[in-house]
């Protein structure tokens, strides 16, 4: 049976070609079961008519909202995000309608951070005002437009995941101290990165230099806003490199005309394309780019064939599961030693560890892995919840397997939660004390157990 994908045209260049080279596509081309088709260009939001002839998308800009899947004939299993972020998915169409959904956190990581860098020197180095005063032929007037130095200045980070904390790697020894603000990290956390946890009102106030690498969620949608950028001094400046309706966009063109702020630097918008008539267009003290300041070759190289390894790994694991890999996968003793952003590291029992990207794990083809089973052999289902990075296996009587998955999501509340999906084999005979012994240990958590 033909395996369609589709990838969406934003992708190509004006010539027709691939924007992330040929190389990542090679590995598909081999699959003769696979057919690669790209979709228009003017797509900016997914119809029936896609979603009812690819088997598996890789998205990058385009929209997929509730209208764009009709469940009576959609036939789209996976999508792959081209990049990071989910905000242009709706997350509860495709779990409705158990369509897996991946991204690429590992490709977009380094390169969001040196982009976060390159904004920051560009800003304190006031590139584009030097620039223009040399095409302009005021050459002169250069001892009017002195930089910022760094080495005396505070960096201030919203957002501590894994992007976040890339920036700082490459960040440190430029500033004199590096602070952030997430909620949802520890303190002591921070601390092993050497960075100061602070809250809302303080990175607002004390940060030279503020970068925001925070996902957009409901609780982040428009949090900085006319009372944030009061309290930041004059002297900072904003850097966006996550989503644009995080900054209330009004606000801020009113705190740079006003210049309650020293200047901006912007890669991402509340809309895309930019309108003509937006005021950021006519401020100098701004620095905008077209949501695209990390895109080089080797980002894109590394995207395309980090979701492009998604889709390869969902079609061969729903059609070619043989029993030589079921063997393989049957024998680990999953034990969950440290969780970090998007990567599960799973030790195995001769001590090797192996890394793997939550969102390429999905519970339903563990599941699958387990079909067949013996009569004298029961399976838990065990679907866990929490906000906090803990070792997930309980002790369990030898007779018995455990298969784990973990993925990450938002709460309705804005939180980061981690969702752990277990699958328990063993004997009936100790059905019970299995039970007991999963009931105590998850005791005072959010969890749901069912017994097959």
């Amino acid at each position: 049976m033909q395996f369609t994908l589709g990838i969406t045209g934003d992708l190509l260049t004006n010539e027709g070609n691939p924007c992330f080279g040929l190389q990542p596509l090679e590995t598909l081309y081999k699959e003769k079961k696979i057919l690669v088709e790209w979709m228009d260009p003017s797509i900016q939001i997914l119809s029936e008519k896609e979603t009812t002839k690819y088997d598996a998308i890789l998205l990058n800009s385009p929209k997929l909202t509730k209208e764009s899947i009709n469940p009576k004939n959609n036939k789209v299993k996976i999508v792959s995000r081209f990049g990071v972020g989910y905000d242009s998915v709706d997350l509860d169409v495709l779990k409705k309608n158990k369509i897996i959904l991946t991204n690429t956190p590992n490709a977009v990581r380094r390169p969001v951070a040196v982009a976060s860098l390159t904004m920051v020197l560009s800003l304190s180095g006031k590139l584009m005002i030097k620039d223009n005063l040399v095409r302009e032929g005021r050459w002169n007037e250069r001892t009017n437009h002195m930089g910022v130095g760094l080495i005396n200045k505070t960096l201030g980070i919203i957002g501590f995941g894994g992007i976040g904390r890339e920036f700082v790697k490459i960040s440190k020894g430029l500033f004199k101290n590096i602070i952030c603000y997430d909620p949802f990290v520890g303190k002591e956390e921070m601390k092993n990165l050497q960075v100061e946890k602070v809250d809302f009102d303080e990175i607002a106030n004390s940060s030279d230099f503020l970068v925001i690498l925070c996902d957009l969620n409901e609780k982040t949608r428009g949090m900085i806003d006319s009372t944030f950028l009061n309290k930041m001094k004059s002297s900072s400046y904003l850097i966006n490199l996550s989503r644009g309706p995080v900054v209330n966009e009004n606000h801020l063109i009113t705190s740079l005309k006003q210049n309650k702020i020293s200047g901006a630097g912007l890669d991402v918008m509340t809309n895309e394309p930019i309108e003509e008539n937006n005021e950021l267009l006519n401020l100098k003290n701004t620095i905008l780019t077209p949501h695209s300041l990390c895109w080089t070759d080797e980002c894109f190289d590394s995207i395309a064939t980090e979701a492009i390894t998604s889709i390869l790994n969902y079609f061969n694991d729903k059609e070619n599961i043989n029993t030589k890999d079921c063997k393989i996968l049957k024998s680990w003793n999953l034990k969950l030693t440290y969780y970090y952003s998007d990567i599960l590291i799973v030790k195995l029992p001769n001590g090797m560890k192996r890394k793997f990207n939550v969102n390429n794990v999905d519970a339903y083809k563990i599941k699958k892995w387990l079909e067949g089973s013996k009569e004298d052999q029961f399976i838990f289902e065990l679907s866990f919840k929490t906000n906090y990075d803990c070792e997930m296996k309980p002790k369990l009587p030898l007779s018995v397997n455990m298969f784990n998955t973990c993925q990450i999501f938002s709460s309705s509340n804005g939180k980061r939660m981690y969702e752990f999906n277990y699958l328990i084999k063993g004997p009936i005979s100790v059905k019970q004390k299995v039970n007991n012994i999963i009931n105590d240990f998850y005791k005072g958590y959010e969890y749901k157990l069912t017994v097959k």
